[in-house]
């Protein structure tokens, strides 16, 4: 089961689906909203393969602070050495 068999759930919602880099690395970056009791979250989760692991990047937060969750993976710096 991977994020995109979670969109099967009716309580996300699917915003967007992009292939995008980080890092260096080729990556999927995903948006999406999840109600659940009548609280809304604003989601982006981006995945991406380094050095034979796989990780996921998930920024979370309320609708109105999308811009700053946008700008959160921004801040990650390629590790030098």
């Amino acid at each position: 089961m991977g994020i995109r068999a979670s969109f099967a759930n009716p309580a996300v919602k699917k915003i967007s689906e992009a292939e995008t880099t980080f890092l260096g690395y080729k990556a999927r970056t995903f948006t999406y909203q999840i109600t659940q009791a009548g609280q809304t979250t604003y989601n982006v989760a981006t995945t991406f393969v380094a050095d034979g692991k796989g990780w996921t990047i998930a920024c979370v937060g309320s609708p109105a602070q999308k811009d700053e969750i946008g700008k959160i993976l921004s801040y990650y710096r390629k590790k030098t050495g």
